[in-house]
C-alpha cells in the first residue's frame, strides 16, 4: 500500500481500512510514516493516522486554549 500525502496538517486524521494486521504486520507497516506521525490500530482493525503538530496546528490549539480559558 502506497500513500502520498502533501500538507498534511490541513487534513483530518485519515482513517485506513487495511487488510488484517497482525501485531508483527502492524509494526512495519507503523515504521513506514516518520516519527511525529501517530498511527493507531482502533479494536475493528481500522487505521488512523494523525498527522504531526506543525505551526499550523499549534495555532489552532492556542486559540482553542484560549477560548476555553476561565476568566
Amino acid at each position: 500500500m502506497n500513500l502520498v500525502l502533501e500538507d498534511v496538517e490541513d487534513i483530518a486524521p485519515i482513517v485506513l481500512h487495511p487488510p488484517a494486521m497482525d501485531d508483527d504486520e502492524f509494526y512495519d507497516f507503523c515504521q513506514r510514516f516518520d516519527k511525529g506521525f501517530r498511527v493507531e490500530r482502533m479494536a475493528d482493525g481500522c487505521v488512523v493516522i494523525m498527522a504531526p503538530a506543525g505551526c499550523e496546528s499549534s495555532f489552532r490549539n492556542s486559540n482553542l486554549t484560549a477560548n476555553c480559558a476561565v476568566k
